[in-house]
């Protein structure tokens, strides 16, 4: 008998056959966090295949046993009936299964009140930074449309005053059983009632504003700190600045993050390299010759002046020590400061010389 859809639990995992114990771990663990169903936007189905895959192959004998009939289609290890009952793994993955279902959902404490909440989804934005920004640091209040627990029902789902019943779907525990077919056979687990959201009880009477739903979307302003320096690119977390949770009411319930990407938007006049600014400045061709000095101004707008010796050539590069970008936001140079300010010079040339300016240079030209 041929077996059409049996899983291949190397590719689940994302993984060769030559895989590692190691490796297996860290697949593991990196797609069961991204899939983790009590994260918004978790898939149950996708964490389910993930653990029977990790539960086969992070062990020795269970994965030799597997291996021995390949992982695409192909015959069914004898005892193994159509309808399910794969007696050599069925057992173990069911009781291993349902302990990580508990961890998952809490126990049932009688009413399901003990159902642990979801967390609300993660959101991420970019925000364009000036380079004076960068230099000063700043608060910003970022426009994000996202879910928030309900106003006038406060999450619950309910009209302000109206009793709470029990959930007719789960009849107050929270869960359901689901029986489903895997590669082991039949198994039973237990998922989040969608009734109730898992808190066990469903309002008498909906809320007029969320509809029952215990969350709105609107458009919030969220204060962002960025300190002094902030690298292009760089992320930061404000907790609590994403989706609340699907089920405010459930304990440990708590909205996703919000994520906040910096982009440093180009300078007309300075360019960034890591804690130091670089700029190009004109000066007279004379100044160059005989000696002078010019005076520059800072990102900050303050006035420097900086000497040019004699004979200095165009395209010289003058450094001006701590008129850059705060430091500190690197390990490496943690502690403070600020980093260098570099000038390159440039002799100026008229637009539209004269002819006398030219014949004038023409006779020293020999001298230069």
């Amino acid at each position: 008998m041929q077996e059409s859809n049996m899983k291949d639990y190397y590719t689940i995992l994302g993984l060769n056959k030559g895989a590692s114990s190691e490796d297996i771990k860290k697949a593991y663990r990196r797609l069961a966090h991204q899939h983790h169903p009590d994260k918004e936007g978790g898939d149950e189905e996708r964490f389910k295949e993930i653990n029977e895959a990790y539960y086969v192959l992070s062990d020795t004998k269970r994965r030799a046993q597997y291996d021995q009939f390949g992982a695409g289609p192909g015959p069914r290890p004898q005892g193994v009936r159509g309808s399910g009952d794969f007696s050599p793994f069925a057992e173990g993955f069911e009781s291993w299964f349902s302990d990580i279902v508990d961890e998952l959902f809490g126990g049932l404490a009688g009413s399901g009140a003990a159902v642990r909440g979801t967390r609300g989804r993660d959101l991420a934005v970019n925000l364009d930074v000036t380079l004076e920004q960068v230099l000063s640091g700043l608060r910003e209040e970022i426009a994000v449309t996202r879910w928030v627990v309900c106003d006038r029902c406060k999450g619950g789902g309910g009209e302000p005053g109206t009793a709470m019943k029990t959930c007719a779907s789960c009849n107050g525990a929270g869960r359901l059983h689901r029986v489903e077919q895997t590669f082991f056979g039949t198994m039973t687990r237990l998922v989040r009632c969608p009734g109730c959201r898992g808190t066990g009880e469903v309002p008498e009477a909906g809320c007029t504003t969320c509809k029952g739903a215990g969350r709105i979307r609107r458009s919030d302003r969220i204060a962002v700190v960025l300190p002094p320096g902030v690298e292009d690119g760089e992320t930061f977390m404000v907790e609590s600045g994403g989706d609340a949770p699907q089920a405010p009411r459930l304990s440990g319930a708590k909205a996703g993050a919000l994520y906040v990407t910096v982009h440093a938007t180009p300078h007309p006049r300075f360019r960034r390299e890591g804690d130091d600014l670089w700029c190009d400045e004109e000066v007279s061709f004379l100044t160059l010759v005989r000696g002078g000095s010019m005076t520059v101004k800072a990102l900050n707008g303050v006035s420097l002046k900086v000497k040019v010796p004699r004979g200095a050539p165009s395209g010289k590069v003058f450094r001006i020590s701590g008129h850059g970008l705060p430091c500190g936001r690197s390990p490496a140079k943690k502690g403070g400061g600020r980093g260098d300010l570099y000038v390159t010079v440039h002799a100026r040339v008229p637009p539209q010389p004269s002819e006398h300016l030219v014949e004038r240079l023409k006779e020293i030209s020999d001298e230069l």
